[in-house]
């Protein structure tokens, strides 16, 4: 690297999914990924969730709550993830941190769904958990306190999908939010 930077060379670009034999490969793995999760009813099932509908996301998903079963409530997932305020562990007053101990990879993954949805989703489908976080994005001010709740909504939502057998429905959640 070094050598690059005093011969003004510029690093080289790290190959793509069209380009060379690593671009090949990555591309194989990916359809191999994608015909695996479409033969998982539970993954086909998050995969309806916006924002959470590339099968890895899902996949990520999935193989980190494995057994929902074992959560009595969303809370206890969302604790299990790292979104849960001390507060509720000392059953005192909320302070409005989260612990973030838990699962790494499943918030990193949650909050880069929450990014996507913000940003990039635009069907009708999206549209109530958009109004989610730009609401809270109006009241507390910030994307990043918004992409936060909206991933811990995410998350909650999985969590049911996987409880109940269900799929993603829209407008379910958009009467939800014009009545609160």
């Amino acid at each position: 690297m070094r050598r690059a930077i005093e011969s003004d060379e510029r690093p080289r670009a790290l190959p793509t999914a069209g380009g060379g034999a690593a671009g090949g490969a990555l591309a194989q793995m990916d359809a191999a990924l994608r015909t695996r999760t479409q033969a998982v009813a539970p993954i086909r099932r998050l995969m309806t969730v916006p924002g959470i509908g590339p099968p890895l996301t899902a996949a990520m998903i999935y193989a980190w709550v494995g057994d929902v079963h074992r959560f009595p409530h969303a809370k206890h997932l969302a604790a299990y993830a790292g979104w849960s305020d001390g507060a509720a562990e000392r059953r005192a007053v909320h302070v409005g941190r989260i612990t973030k101990q838990g699962a790494p990879a499943l918030r990193a993954t949650l909050v880069q769904a929450a990014h996507v949805l913000l940003s990039r989703c635009r069907g009708k489908e999206a549209a109530p958990l958009q109004a989610i976080g730009l609401r809270i994005q109006g009241t507390r001010g910030r994307r990043k306190i918004a992409v936060i709740a909206l991933a811990r909504h995410l998350l909650r939502i999985a969590y049911y999908i996987l409880r109940d057998g269900t799929t993603y429905d829209a407008h379910r959640l958009g009467t939800m939010t014009d009545a609160a």
